[in-house]
């Protein structure tokens, strides 16, 4: 699934910027998101994947100091989104990938 080889890369980041114990949690609550969904409807379990994992991401983000939060965003923007795309548009595409 994308929604897990995204998991993967933003792990991949976490461990690269010397954060290997959040990617490890990161990994373990985001397979939990999945489980968690697994007996909704498509786009019911869709919904709360997404929720679950942006909550995830808050969290991570809220540990950090906004100078390594803004590490991690760039890191993982310029994984994911197209030159000059905004940060929202670029979000939702990826998250619409996700599922295709």
């Amino acid at each position: 699934r994308k929604y897990e080889l995204f998991v993967n890369t933003v792990t991949s980041i976490l461990s690269g910027m010397g954060e290997s114990e959040i990617a490890g949690d990161l990994q373990i609550k985001s397979n939990a998101c999945i489980n968690s969904a697994k007996k909704m409807d498509k786009i019911s379990a869709e919904k709360s994947i997404s929720e679950c994992f942006n909550g995830l991401m808050s969290a991570i983000y809220n540990q950090f100091d906004p100078e390594k939060a803004s590490l991690l965003k760039r890191n993982i923007n310029e994984l994911n989104c197209r030159d000059n795309e905004p940060d929202i548009s670029c979000q939702k595409r990826v998250e619409d990938t996700w599922w295709n």
